[in-house]
């Protein structure tokens, strides 16, 4: 069975960079989505990684190196439901995708 960590990162950015950065978010690779929130985080971003590592390079070295980016806090996610958009057990090879590149 293929295993993949799915999480949220939430984001603060520099003051007025909000608007920017969710463009910039969405070229790390692992993430697939990322938007413009308002509240105690400036962005909200969407992200798959094959294992806690990797989820953790993705936001230590890729998000976090994006120079609007402040702060981030990442929310692993525990149970996935069963969704329209999205088949409830992944694709191992299409996930293959998701593994970082150095």
């Amino acid at each position: 069975m293929c295993h993949v960590i799915d999480a949220y990162i939430l984001i603060q950015t520099q003051v007025g960079k909000a608007a920017i950065v969710p463009a910039l978010v969405r070229t790390v690779p692992g993430v697939s989505e990322a938007t413009s929130v308002v509240g105690s985080y400036d962005v909200v971003a969407r992200a798959r990684a094959p294992d806690t590592k990797d989820l953790a390079e993705l936001v230590t070295a890729q998000i976090r190196a994006i120079a609007s980016v402040n702060r981030t806090t990442t929310c692993t996610v525990l149970d996935r439901s069963v969704s329209r958009s999205r088949p409830e057990t992944p694709d191992c090879e299409h996930d293959q995708a998701w593994t970082h590149r150095a």
